[in-house]
């Protein structure tokens, strides 16, 4: 989400009081709207043969996302209500944010729920640049636009307090906690649900290492109240370097997990046992020099047995989400994985450009061959700025090709396809190791 577009309408709430006999706010107040969607129709060479009418193609397990131009099967949108006001003298936000998601092409079967619902206070007497907040929010998100993917995503319903001055930087202190337990069929002793835990956060920002050069410390501590549940702690660094002769920058991240904490500084796997850990390295370098401008990354993780991705996080409901499969979920083996790639546009006109993207994903768990995917991606792309790398909304027609080999084709850990997490023709001797897709999307923030 770029932009927030804030429109005054203190006259219509004064009305609407009126009408309704209701006590007029003794504060002005600003109401915002912020959003973000995509959505698009393609066909696949599958589609001919009784297959899905689209397909996108992905290895689960590799903890970076997926290389998402022309490989985005799913009809996704955000709209957050913002509510900016101040009442004797102290600035409060109050924000609500739906979400709709569909692994299809149409809104027909999507679902729909409450992603965000927060407030914020800052300016009050006793510190007046802290900012508290509480409830249920997205918190101190770091990704890979390309990839769809964030290294930090500390998400979830909890409260803490931002912006404290601490030296040359700030720091920020959170709690969360999820309630949503079930201890399972009576006398099992097996949970049905195992996603109650709590969690501490501290992100320190801002400081200063070299010129150009800030650094992010971001730490966490969990403890799962699963049966079997563990403690954990991740750390993450983060350094973002300004590059003035690529009009962008870098971003650099040494990230450590164990236990039951994630990469993504968030819950991980909540059995997780305490000695198995995961790191990652990943970098993500952007340009915009005249009509080309672009992204590229590098990202390498290594998982001990006994660990998850980071694709593991609680929804708004607390509920992990999972999108490990197979062989590697439980824990039962250690894996490593590896990402490259890069995605560029290069302006035609004003409001045309060619896009494209090239990305190579490799997945080993351990005594098993490497698994390997290949994604190729080239189209153009209708916008407003064509010149501006991230200008929406931006209108797209593309077409894709991808390649996996016979490794990946046939691991179980693929077999999960949902939206676009997976391969098509798994667990089949000599399934296809090769797709293509065509499509049209459109993808904006507001």
């Amino acid at each position: 989400m770029k932009l927030i577009a804030r429109m005054n309408l203190s006259a219509v709430g004064l009305a609407v009081a009126a009408a309704f006999g209701m006590a007029a706010p003794a504060h002005a107040d600003t109401f915002g709207f912020n959003g973000y969607f995509r959505a698009g129709a393609g066909t696949t060479s599958a589609s001919s043969n009784g297959g899905p009418a689209r397909q996108c193609y992905n290895l689960p397990g590799v903890d970076a996302g997926h290389y998402r131009l022309g490989n985005e099967c799913n009809l996704y949108g955000e709209f957050g209500f913002n509510d900016y006001g101040t009442a004797n003298g102290i600035k409060y936000h109050n924000m609500v944010m739906i979400n709709e998601y569909s692994p299809g092409t149409d809104i027909g079967s999507s679902n729909a729920r409450f992603e965000q619902m927060y407030s914020e206070i800052s300016g009050v007497d006793f510190a007046p640049n802290v900012h508290f907040w509480a409830g249920q929010r997205f918190y101190g998100r770091a990704n890979i636009d390309m990839l769809d993917h964030f290294f930090v995503r500390m998400d979830g319903v909890g409260g803490g307090a931002d912006n404290i001055g601490l030296g040359p930087g700030k720091l920020g202190l959170a709690y969360f906690g999820s309630d949503n337990y079930s201890p399972g069929v009576q006398g099992s002793g097996v949970a049905t649900n195992i996603a109650s835990g709590r969690r501490f956060n501290f992100d320190y920002t801002g400081l200063p290492v070299n010129p150009g050069g800030t650094l992010r410390i971001t730490g966490t501590l969990t403890k799962s109240n699963a049966v079997g549940g563990t403690t954990g702690e991740a750390i993450s660094f983060q350094h973002n370097q300004d590059i003035q002769v690529l009009g962008a920058g870098n971003v650099l991240w040494l990230q450590l997990a164990r236990g039951s904490a994630s990469l993504a500084q968030n819950f991980g796997a909540p059995t997780t046992p305490t000695s198995a850990s995961a790191w990652r390295l990943a970098d993500a370098l952007n340009w915009q020099v005249g009509n080309f401008s672009g992204q590229a990354d590098l990202v390498y993780g290594h998982h001990d047995a006994g660990t998850a991705n980071n694709s593991l996080q609680a929804t708004a409901n607390g509920t992990p989400i999972n999108y490990l499969n197979g062989a590697v979920q439980g824990g039962s083996v250690a894996y490593k994985n590896t990402s490259i790639g890069a995605r560029f546009a290069y302006a035609l006109t004003n409001n045309l450009r060619v896009i494209g993207q090239l990305g190579h994903m490799t997945k080993t768990p351990d005594g098993q061959p490497t698994e390997k995917l290949t994604i190729a991606t080239i189209g153009l792309g209708i916008v407003p700025d064509a010149k501006v790398y991230y200008s929406r909304p931006e209108i797209r027609l593309y077409f894709t090709h991808a390649s996996w080999n016979a490794a990946a084709a046939n691991d179980p850990a693929n077999s999960g396809y949902n939206g676009d997490n997976g391969l098509p023709g798994y667990l089949v001797n000599g399934a296809s190791t090769s797709g293509n897709s065509v499509g049209v999307q459109v993808e904006t923030w507001f």
